[in-house]
């Protein structure tokens, strides 16, 4: 059953208006369009990946680009150089910081709290936590419907706008919580799997603050 697209607005941002863009596409193409669910089962995509693209979460990769253009009759050249235009515009929002006033009075001084000591009782450490944090990566997984290794990786491969690559192998050892991952990899899955950054990113600190003591 196809998936209602939520309300977007071209104010909203790059991602908004690229996915916008995708949407008029696919109704120019007309009712005998084929349907996300039938490019998804044509092209091996998951729906939920394509189903993203046109729901403004993230930049769809080349093959997922490629697979709703050429389905609704567009130009893939033309779509590529949107695509690379719209990761330009979040690139330079992301290094775009606002600028804060100087406050009119001085402030008062924060009181100094003291950090409460960690607890030293076994369990508490990297092998635990990154046990626990890979299971909630494993359920997010199953939720993007359970791609392979491999297929999350030739994802992160495709956006050239994440901050790294991530290799099959190194991935397995991220699921099975074998080690703690830097936020750049994490980052990385993340995206891949239509997962929330913000929330992630969250966690991830969380995680560093109960193994290393560290935010």
């Amino acid at each position: 059953m196809p998936r209602r697209l939520t309300h977007l607005d071209s104010a909203d941002g790059p991602l908004a208006r690229f996915a916008l863009e995708l949407r008029a596409l696919r109704d120019a193409a007309g009712f005998d369009a084929p349907t996300v669910d039938q490019i998804a089962a044509r092209a091996h995509i998951p729906r939920s990946t394509l189903y993203a693209a046109l729901r403004g979460r993230r930049v769809p990769t080349r093959p997922v680009l490629g697979a709703l253009v050429t389905a609704w009759g567009g130009d893939p050249v033309e779509w590529l150089m949107k695509r690379t235009a719209t990761e330009a515009e979040l690139e330079a929002n992301r290094h775009r910081r606002p600028v804060v006033p100087a406050p009119r009075e001085p402030l008062p001084s924060a009181p100094v709290v003291e950090r409460a000591p960690l607890p030293q009782q076994s369990g508490i450490g990297p092998s635990r936590g990154a046990a626990g944090f890979a299971a909630d990566l494993r359920r997010l997984r199953i939720e993007a419907g359970n791609p392979s290794l491999r297929q999350i990786a030739d994802r992160i491969r495709g956006n050239d706008a994440l901050p790294t690559t991530v290799s099959h192998s190194s991935l397995g050892d991220v699921f099975r919580g074998r080690r703690i991952p830097t936020w750049a990899v994490v980052r990385c899955i993340v995206w891949a799997l239509d997962g929330n950054e913000q929330e992630w990113r969250e966690r991830w600190r969380d995680l560093q603050a109960v193994t290393y003591g560290i935010r």
